[in-house]
């Protein structure tokens, strides 16, 4: 017996996986959460079907946060100013970033990055092959390609092997798709749906394709293993980029990007966070920070914290701003707006209430 049930077909965070493992292939992720989890398994399937309840589960938790550039290198260069512009829309942000750098000391090229941060709701804090195309570079106006963004040297090899398993599991969907085309075969919802006669032509040909895919790279616990020792050395540049200084030059570097929102458990509400103190690595303090929140469709009266305390609202202009002066950032300093989607809200209140009665049964 299988349930219908194929590699990389899972729900739910891929808990389908977790929960039949003897009846499919976990997923790359599935895979990966299965090798560290420690849970008993019937806790598993607890949380599976909480999971799985249609109250809450169109909106689950996420934790986007945007950072400030950094680099590892000792140098000279000071961040004379950062100028963060964000708008601000019920389930997502465009953020523009300008830095004014000034080199104190001779001449250098110099590794400037990212933070470890992530694009996309539900990554693991990993690299996804798309990365690049969701943000620009530009370094005195002139923007930045693809080849001039790289990872960092001592995360390079960790990187390639992550990205042959990401080509071997778009490989071997496309070798799928192609098999179902070649027998007609229809995969609808929960339901796939066989041609008479080619059930078992196509079950030969699918098992050879599996076995194909059981000899290519996977995303194993050895993988995520080098992700986290790398990761946890600490504030760790992601994507990097080479900029030249010559002696007592100074240059502006501006980064574009857009990020969905980050949202609490069950869609209570969102949030927007903007961590100033990630800049590191810069000589001195920086002269002016300064950071505004331009409000979309995001109405004021459903905002319900502001952080830090020295934040001016302006109503009419339907914008939150914050200025900094002569700072060297700390957590204090980092930018923190949550706010709700009424009907997200609702759906939650209702949520609980449903479970409430339940449990009071």
């Amino acid at each position: 017996m299988n349930f219908g049930i194929k590699m990389g077909q899972c729900t739910k965070l891929g808990l389908l996986c977790l929960i039949f493992p003897a009846f499919a292939k976990p997923c790359p992720l599935c895979g990966m959460l299965w090798d560290r989890l420690t849970m008993k398994k019937t806790t598993v399937i607890l949380l599976f079907l909480l999971l799985t309840d249609n109250g809450w589960t169109d909106i689950a938790p996420n934790p986007i946060i945007l950072k400030s550039i950094m680099t590892e290198m000792p140098c000279e260069i000071q961040m004379v100013s950062e100028t963060v512009d964000i708008e601000l829309y019920s389930d997502s942000s465009f953020v523009s970033c300008t830095f004014n750098m000034l080199n104190h000391g001779d001449s250098l090229t110099l590794p400037i990055g990212f933070p470890v941060m992530n694009f996309f709701h539900w990554t693991m804090g990993f690299y996804e092959k798309n990365d690049k195309e969701k943000f620009e570079i530009y370094v005195d106006n002139v923007r930045l390609d693809k080849n001039d963004i790289q990872v960092p040297e001592r995360m390079r090899e960790t990187y390639q092997k992550y990205m042959r398993v990401i080509s071997a599991d778009e490989e071997y969907k496309r070798k799928q798709d192609s098999l179902l085309t070649k027998y007609g075969v229809i995969e609808k919802r929960n339901k796939t749906i066989y041609p008479k006669g080619n059930y078992s032509a196509y079950d030969k040909a699918y098992s050879k394709i599996f076995e194909w895919r059981e000899k290519q790279p996977h995303f194993d616990g050895n993988l995520i293993g080098e992700f986290d020792s790398l990761l946890n050395r600490g504030n760790y540049a992601w994507y990097i980029w080479k900029v030249k200084f010559e002696k007592s030059e100074s240059k502006t570097i501006k980064v574009n990007y857009m990020v969905p929102s980050g949202v609490g458990y069950g869609g209570e509400y969102r949030f927007l966070k903007y961590l100033i103190s990630t800049g590191t690595g810069w000589k001195d303090k920086i002269n002016r920070a300064e950071i505004k929140v331009k409000l979309n469709n995001v109405k004021s009266n459903t905002i319900e914290t502001v952080s830090p305390s020295n934040h001016k609202l302006d109503d009419k202009a339907k914008t939150i701003s914050w200025t900094f002066e002569n700072i060297e950032p700390t957590v204090d300093n980092d930018i923190y707006v949550r706010y709700y989607n009424p009907s997200e809200r609702r759906k939650w209140e209702n949520f609980k209430e449903k479970r409430a009665r339940q449990l009071g049964k």
